[in-house]
């Protein structure tokens, strides 16, 4: 049996104990209640800005494909034009450096023919269908030997061993220009393949520094990507 102190001191500790009690269960309510609601706002808060961002990101990506393939499509149309133009400069200068050569060679054969008491005269009309340089007509004096024949005199001569005459040093005359410009044409091939292989590798080394180029133009576009 408690005393008259006991059961007063029970009864203020059992209303104490009511009372927090009571307290915490109306602070652990509104503190419950504000979790919940934060915890809603961050999860809305967070869903828009994960959408703003994925749009945001669907659109940069779409304009760096748009802007990869038009920079792709205009390194392709250069690349082609560069192409082009250094195939066109290639036969320009072939063709230049082949007319020159045909002048020369022209020039040349005139010179030797006049030395040798023959004719050279260029073709007057009109030119055959496809053909692009004027012809040369090449004639030899009547009752005056060929080269062929002068060949065969010279060889009869040093064959017998006779004394060569003034006919014959004309005709070794002949033969010593017709030697050289032998030299002079075979010079002349010598520098058509050179120019042939310069053109080529022209060529060559430009296509392939274009397409380095736009390698390396695609390769930075899809890295940014």
């Amino acid at each position: 049996t408690l005393g008259p102190n006991e059961a007063y001191y029970g009864f203020m500790y059992s209303k104490s104990s009511h009372e927090d009690l009571r307290k915490h269960i109306d602070w652990s309510r509104l503190s419950l209640s504000a979790i919940n609601q934060n915890t809603h706002n961050q999860h809305q808060s967070l869903r828009k800005h994960l959408q703003d961002r994925h749009f945001a990101m669907e659109t940069n990506i779409g304009q760096d494909i748009f802007d990869a393939q038009n920079s792709l499509g205009q390194s392709i149309v250069d690349a082609q034009n560069a192409n082009g133009q250094g195939i066109v400069d290639a036969h320009n200068a072939m063709a230049t450096q082949h007319n020159q050569m045909l002048e020369w060679l022209r020039a040349t054969m005139c010179q030797v023919y006049e030395a040798m008491n023959g004719g050279c005269n260029a073709l007057i009309g009109p030119l055959e269908e496809g053909q692009i340089n004027v012809p040369l007509e090449l004639h030899w004096p009547e009752g005056q030997s060929t080269m062929i024949e002068s060949l065969r005199k010279i060889e009869e001569t040093l064959a017998n061993g006779v004394t060569k005459t003034s006919e014959d040093r004309r005709e070794d005359a002949k033969m010593d220009k017709m030697n050289a410009v032998k030299v002079k044409v075979d010079v002349i091939d010598g520098k058509v393949d050179a120019i042939e292989s310069n053109v080529k590798a022209v060529v060559e080394v430009t296509i392939v520094a274009t397409m380095s180029a736009v390698e390396g133009k695609i390769d930075t576009k899809m890295s940014a990507v």
